[in-house]
């Protein structure tokens, strides 16, 4: 009817036509033919109208990106609702789909937003807030006020666990595409403090049950993500840097192996970009659970490891009171020196670097250490490597 129907009389109803398209109990179906017929109607007053259809942009995007969302596995549909935006934004002669998504995201999500509260996993608003955000691209970068305390509701410990689920697999793939999604206008560092102790660390708490230890892994994998695209500051990482280690020195001994992976490169990461200002108390708490992981079931975790204790003795300052810490360099060393005989030669070659670093630290105690050791190994060379490099290290590193 719609595509049959003469232009001037359409047009005297255009508005009410978009307007009821795009209510809720119209365009959020799941069916997939009433999907198909509902696009059908879209082309139609796109094909009738072209650039009269202007004024109607938002009401005629709520129903393609409501459809996107709810359309499932039907890629025929998916295919057919990609199409007919990208016709929407042909006939109001915009640079692109792109363009549109700029110009209607914060309008659907103020649609949303009232109910987020109240939302479930298989509420359509979450859905399409889903869909709506990945497909939205720069622009999202723009709207983090409006956004994020909507993902933060969501993901409280309070929530369903599948629903948090949701949330984190959400912002994980956010994070990880920060530089084009949550970061695109450079504004995330006034937020960022804000995701980790209020979404990310709040998650890392641990709780009984096969999808608690799922939710676990997903957040400390968004910490991961968060990291990675650099999304932290030196400043804001010591700001709540304890909160991070009790949680992460926790996961360290989660039951579930990828969990610990995660945490173990997580650390990694957070040595590396503090640097020297990791105070000792704060080195001091985490190297134990980092020993104890290398006696892990998985070799990756184990490698892992050893790439973690690689930049944690970079982090260890000249000025450094090696008196003061004497036990503890004793007590690592000692762990250390286990997995230079270790059965894996992978771990034995990587032990051995980390060695060398750490024989800045403190030369005589190390030697000390590996003389009382080296007649249990069962091949001397790695030892006797170590002797040689620490002979070799420079006058002004060796001990007073």
């Amino acid at each position: 009817v719609l595509r049959g129907c003469r232009h001037d009389n359409m047009g005297t109803h255009l508005t009410s036509i978009c307007d009821t398209l795009a209510l809720p109990e119209v365009c959020r179906s799941e069916e997939p033919q009433y999907q198909q017929q509902l696009l059908s109607c879209v082309q139609a007053i796109l094909t009738v109208h072209q650039q009269e259809t202007a004024p109607h942009s938002l009401q005629l995007f709520t129903v393609l990106v409501s459809t996107m969302a709810l359309c499932r596995d039907s890629q025929e549909v998916m295919e057919q609702a990609q199409m007919t935006l990208q016709q929407l934004s042909d006939v109001q002669q915009l640079s692109g789909v792109q363009q549109l998504y700029s110009c209607h995201t914060q309008q659907l999500i103020q649609v949303l937003e009232p109910s987020h509260m109240h939302w479930t996993t298989l509420s359509p608003e979450r859905v399409i807030f889903d869909t709506l955000l990945l497909q939205a691209g720069p622009v999202v970068g723009d709207l983090l006020p409006e956004i994020l305390p909507i993902i933060e509701t969501n993901v409280q410990p309070d929530k369903d666990h599948e629903l948090r689920l949701k949330f984190f697999t959400l912002l994980s793939k956010l994070l990880i595409s920060a530089e084009n999604t949550v970061n695109a206008s450079g504004k995330f560092g006034e937020f960022g403090l804000g995701v980790v102790q209020r979404m990310i660390l709040v998650n890392c708490v641990w709780q009984a049950g096969r999808t608690a230890g799922a939710i676990r892994t997903i957040a400390v994998s968004s910490l991961w993500a968060l990291l990675q695209s650099g999304l932290l500051s030196v400043e804001q990482a010591n700001t709540v840097m304890e909160d991070m280690l009790t949680q992460l020195v926790t996961l360290l001994d989660d039951d579930v192996q990828s969990t610990r992976l995660i945490t173990c490169r997580v650390l990694n990461h957070l040595l590396n970009l503090c640097g020297s200002t990791f105070v000792p108390d704060r080195l001091n708490k985490v190297y134990p659970e980092l020993l104890k992981r290398l006696d892990d079931s998985s070799d990756e975790i184990r490698v892992a490891v050893t790439k973690t204790f690689s930049t944690f003795f970079t982090c260890i300052r000249q000025d450094y009171d090696r008196t003061l810490y004497k036990a503890h360099l004793e007590f690592m060393f000692k762990g250390l020196l286990v997995h230079l005989d270790d059965s894996d030669e992978r771990i034995q070659q990587s032990m051995l670097g980390v060695l060398k670093q750490a024989a800045r630290v403190h030369p005589t105690l190390m030697q000390q250490e590996i003389t009382a050791v080296k007649h249990k190994h069962r091949t001397p060379k790695y030892c006797e490597d170590l002797l040689q490099h620490i002979q070799a290290l420079p006058q002004d590193a060796q001990d007073t």
